[in-house]
């Protein structure tokens, strides 16, 4: 059973790979152009970590079953990324972002402009992502892997096998608890 603190329309997750917030270093500078959105950059042990709002955007997925997820801010870190989401689950079951049963194996990931996969950090006490039916989980979802510089965007990519594969959003099933949520063009900090 996933470790969550239920309340009235939310599941919240605290663990290490999964947290509630984007924390931002006290101190931290704000830079950001005509185009682009203010990022904030705080400096870290092992480098620097730039965090970008993306609430003006509408980063959203309507899933066929009912789902959606939304895409509200990201940030990128050393050798991480943190993206903040919320996801409704609108559908009669509980739905999973990650599917690890025998012989299937399909997983939650990022994947840069470039082609580079960063797949999800199972660490945390709800490593398939479970949402119950009329359930909410907001938070931050860590992927590991370090950004190249010349990196620009991301896509999420949810219960595929191949991050290299296209996801085809006519194909998707609206009987399911395994949503495959696609959403491009994310702004990398």
């Amino acid at each position: 059973m996933p470790s969550a603190t239920m309340t009235h329309r939310a599941v919240h997750l605290t663990s290490v790979g999964v947290a509630l917030t984007l924390a931002l270093t006290v101190g931290a500078c704000t830079s950001g152009g005509a185009d682009r959105p203010p990022t904030t950059q705080s400096p870290t042990a092992a480098g620097a970590t730039f965090t970008q709002s993306l609430t003006d955007r509408q980063l959203i997925d309507r899933h066929p079953n009912g789902a959606v997820m939304t895409v509200r801010g990201i940030q990128i870190r050393p050798n991480s990324i943190a993206l903040d989401v919320s996801v409704l689950n609108g559908y009669i079951d509980e739905i999973r972002l990650v599917d690890d049963a025998l012989f299937r194996d399909r997983d939650f990931y990022l994947v840069d402009d470039f082609g580079n996969p960063y797949r999800y950090d199972r660490r945390g006490g709800n490593p398939d992502l479970r949402i119950g039916a009329g359930q909410e989980l907001t938070g931050s979802i860590v992927f590991l892997g370090r950004v190249p510089p010349e990196a620009t965007t991301v896509a999420v990519k949810t219960n595929i096998g191949d991050p290299a594969a296209a996801v085809d959003l006519s194909e998707r099933d609206r009987d399911t608890q395994l949503p495959s949520f696609y959403i491009d063009g994310i702004p990398i900090p």
